[in-house]
């Protein structure tokens, strides 16, 4: 029987990302990472393998007189506003199930704050509120911009090789859903606008 499936081609963004950075040498404290983009290139994904992060917090950064519009006023430090807050990549950090599994984050569930024409940098904030675990981070850290959509036959396995985000997308996709269903219960009306720690 002969179907059809909508296909994604993307291509991969050539970026800089930190090493992970703690702001003390105390534990806890705060730690991140950070992703500079190059100009003019759409983001549509992240991608990453987590180890032992029991979850990110994904902010904008945006450069000096940035205009904020809400406040109507310029300032002259950079502005973090946070676009994806608390996202769960372990459902329970004492416990390393989840611990190394991948994740695509698409932008779409970025909430209304991001503005993609404006992104220069991304900072990933890193926690893990269990204290079982001595290294948290994220490895291999990807980004991908989407080039087409197209319907295609079902193809054979073989095929399917040359798209292989693509492949790794569908297996992801019904948590994204789920989680996208509760960011829309947890709008936000405000700018959530946090300096560096």
């Amino acid at each position: 029987m002969n179907s059809e499936e909508v296909k994604t081609i993307c291509d991969e963004i050539k970026v800089s990302v930190t090493d992970k950075i703690s702001v003390d040498n105390r534990k806890p404290c705060a730690s991140y990472m950070d992703i500079t983009f190059p100009p003019n290139l759409n983001l549509d994904y992240l991608m990453f393998q987590n180890h032992y992060t029991g979850f990110i917090t994904v902010k904008q950064v945006f450069p000096k007189q940035h205009q904020d519009l809400s406040a109507g006023r310029k300032s002259d430090a950079y502005l973090y506003v946070t676009v994806l807050k608390k996202y769960k990549l372990m459902q329970n950090p004492h416990f390393e199930n989840e611990a190394q599994n991948w994740h695509i984050i698409p932008t779409k569930l970025f909430n209304n704050k991001f503005i993609p024409d404006e992104l220069k940098q991304l900072r990933i904030y890193l926690t893990q509120p269990s204290p079982s675990w001595k290294e948290f981070k994220l490895k291999h850290v990807q980004c991908f911009s989407i080039v087409s959509k197209e319907l295609n036959p079902t193809e054979h396995e073989d095929d399917q090789k040359e798209n292989k985000f693509s492949k790794f997308k569908e297996r992801i996709n019904s948590k994204l859903r789920i989680f996208q269903k509760k960011q829309h219960r947890t709008t936000r009306t405000t700018m959530d606008i946090i300096g560096p720690y």
